[in-house]
């Protein structure tokens, strides 16, 4: 899992986030240790490619709909092919 600035077309100087994310992502990364089955989905790519379609909203902070979707796409892929127990 890469930490990288989740601003890099926002607020590209800010380059110390990519150790803020980095610390949060290794933190949660050991929380999660203790839940059976459950991981983290790897989205930082997402975010940090150029795309002609916006993909954080108006407050340059969070993702807007475009970006929660591509975020529900990845999630989704990811589980369908991992060994996930079915219920």
């Amino acid at each position: 899992m890469s930490a990288c600035n989740p601003f890099t077309f926002t607020l590209s100087e800010l380059r110390e986030v990519d150790q803020v994310v980095g610390e949060w992502n290794e933190g949660a990364k050991g929380k999660l240790k203790n839940i059976p089955n459950a991981k983290m989905a790897d989205i930082a790519d997402i975010f940090e490619e150029y795309s002609d379609e916006k993909r954080i909203a108006d407050d340059e902070f969070h993702p807007n709909q475009y970006g929660y979707s591509l975020i529900a796409e990845r999630v989704y892929d990811q589980m369908t092919k991992e060994d996930f127990p079915q219920e």
